[in-house]
């Protein structure tokens, strides 16, 4: 065989092994399957108006749904009621969670100018795959 047969097998050979063959690759699935979803809390938040932003929700593949929240604030060595929203998300998206005090709880923590919030976060994904965050997060106003 002469070099330049060969230089042009050799090619054809490596151009099929490096997959180039769409962008789905060899398999037919795309390249974020089944990727769970990720939870991020934040160690500090600092209150704009009546929320903070305390973390973050990025959903892998099939859609995220929060399972449980639950979050316990304490102001001033005092037990307030809040509230948190963690959105739902599609595939491939990411949404801030957000911390909401109650009214009571904004003049303490206005009074006081700081507190603490412990904050646990689980999410499931449509594909069978969940995450879940636990953090205890420093509030200010």
């Amino acid at each position: 065989m002469s070099k330049k047969r060969f230089a042009i097998v050799a090619l054809v050979v490596s151009i099929g092994a490096t997959g180039v063959i769409g962008a789905s690759g060899a398999s037919g699935q795309s390249p974020y399957y089944n990727q769970a979803p990720t939870v991020t809390l934040k160690k500090k938040a600092k209150f704009k108006s009546t929320k903070a932003s305390v973390g973050k929700v990025v959903c892998g593949t099939g859609t995220c749904k929060a399972t449980s929240a639950s979050v316990k604030v304490k102001i001033a060595g005092s037990a307030f009621k809040a509230s948190l929203k963690v959105p739902n998300l599609g595939a491939g998206s990411s949404g801030a969670i957000t911390l909401k005090l109650s009214k009571s709880a904004r003049s303490a923590l206005g009074a006081a100018g700081k507190g603490t919030a412990k904050i646990a976060v689980t999410v499931a994904s449509t594909n069978g795959l969940t995450a879940s965050a636990k953090r205890k997060v420093k509030i200010s106003a």
